[in-house]
């Protein structure tokens, strides 16, 4: 893992990883949706930390999410402001030797996940696509939703 991104060893990322589709079978998240409701504005953000870059995947992925909201944005008449992409530097502040910090920070927060991820059971799933009531499914139903119809 290149980028400073920690939500990846969140548990439920990793139930992902170990249950989805491998090969040419991507997930990523976004990091920022800025709606101005008062103007009927919006903007998404992708937010990179020590000069990350974005996976080719990732980069072919979010371009075809930037042309679908100027699309979707343009026939509902919202006022799409583009897809930003931010580099920036953690820093803690009074600490001199910040990448040491977050080094130690990321050993630590990848050893707690896997230790929760050899415990967790994801278990209650419900499912449904925006808008929509959500529904009860069992995990192999979730699998094969959210495979797109690749695992069967």
């Amino acid at each position: 893992m290149s980028e400073k991104s920690y939500i990846r060893l969140l548990p439920v990322n990793l139930w992902f990883r170990d249950n989805l589709p491998h090969g040419g079978f991507f997930i990523s998240d976004l990091d920022g949706i800025i709606w101005d409701a008062y103007n009927n504005k919006l903007a998404l953000i992708e937010n990179k930390y020590y000069h990350g870059q974005m996976k080719e995947w990732q980069s072919r992925l979010f371009l075809i999410e930037d042309k679908i909201h100027k699309i979707g944005c343009e026939k509902l008449g919202i006022d799409y402001q583009g897809f930003y992409r931010i580099n920036s530097q953690m820093m803690i502040r009074g600490n001199k030797n910040d990448s040491d910090y977050f080094r130690e920070l990321k050993a630590e927060l990848t050893r707690k996940s896997k230790e929760l991820h050899d415990r967790l059971i994801l278990r209650d799933f419900k499912i449904c696509k925006i808008g929509e009531k959500l529904e009860a499914v069992d995990e192999k139903e979730l699998i094969k939703i959210l495979s797109l119809g690749r695992i069967k």
